[in-house]
Order: structure tokens, then sequence, then C-alpha cells
């Protein structure tokens, strides 16, 4: 099976370096892009407000954030171990992709971000490609993802896999 490029996927604004640029998961030995930081530069992000108390000055400030960047950009590649069989599962019916689509979703699940393979891309999932990672830093979600994905199937014969 060829390289997957996995769209969307958000490890932060600067590249994840040797500890997490480049992770075996289960089938799939996944890598990001060697210009990350521009790639995931270009992902859409929502616009935000945060209102924060100075302690120094005693006055509230407000940091807004406009929204930002458009459409599906690759920001790394699972590469699949060679003659791997796995299957997706976490999708009806089951895909005979090499996992690719469970990977996806797993991704998504820990990342908060939509992350896609080329084929997902524009389809239904438009609107969460937009919506900001709320597990960063990686070396906090890493470890579920090692876990979940080779343990995918005790997900689906527990009837989990829809929340995933």
């Amino acid at each position: 099976m060829d390289p997957v490029p996995l769209y969307n996927l958000d490890l932060g604004k600067t590249h994840p370096g040797k500890r997490f640029g480049n992770v075996r998961v289960g089938p799939f030995v996944v890598k990001v892009v060697d210009d990350y930081e521009t790639q995931v530069g270009k992902i859409p992000h929502t616009g935000s407000r945060t209102d924060s108390f100075d302690t120094e000055t005693g006055k509230p400030t407000t940091t807004f954030r406009e929204a930002s960047g458009s459409g599906w950009h690759v920001t790394a590649i699972a590469t699949p171990d060679e003659g791997t069989d796995e299957r997706s599962i976490l999708c009806k019916p089951p895909a005979d992709d090499g996992g690719a689509w469970d990977l996806c979703t797993i991704l998504t699940f820990l990342t908060g971000r939509r992350a896609a393979k080329n084929c997902l891309c524009g389809r239904r999932w438009a609107g969460l490609a937009r919506q900001k990672s709320w597990l960063e830093p990686p070396f906090i979600w890493l470890p579920m993802l090692l876990r979940l994905l080779p343990d995918r199937l005790s997900l689906w014969m527990g009837d989990f896999w829809p929340a995933v």
C-alpha cells in the first residue's frame, strides 16, 4: 500500500521535532512533512477572543485572533507496513484501506481537529476542519493514540465506535 497523506493533522504551531515528528502507530509510521509549520499555518483556524487579567497592573486585558486559513493541507504522511492487511472497522461498512480511516478517526478524536486522508477532503467534514485542536501538545494524547489504534477492535466490539 502506498503512503497515505494526512490532511490537517494539527500538532501545534511549530514542528514537533524528532520526538513526535516520526512515530510508529499500529501498522503505520506517521511522519510530519518537512514544511509542517507552513502547512499548518494554512489550515483553517477560527477567530477567538481571550479575556485575562494582568496581575501586575490590575487591569483586564483582551486579545483577539482573526480567523485564518482555508482548505485541506498535507501536514503528515502515514506509511503502512509492507503487506499489511489491516481493515478499517470504525466506519460503516468496514473498509479495506489498510486501517487509514481508523487512524484518521482516532487522530481526530484525540486532537479535536478533523484529520483526513485524501479521499475524505471536502466531504461532510468541511465544517469540522475549522475546529481548534484541544489536546496540545502531542505528549498528552500520543500515548493514547499508540494504545487505541492497535486496540480499536475493542472499541468496535464494545459499541464505542460511534462516540469516536
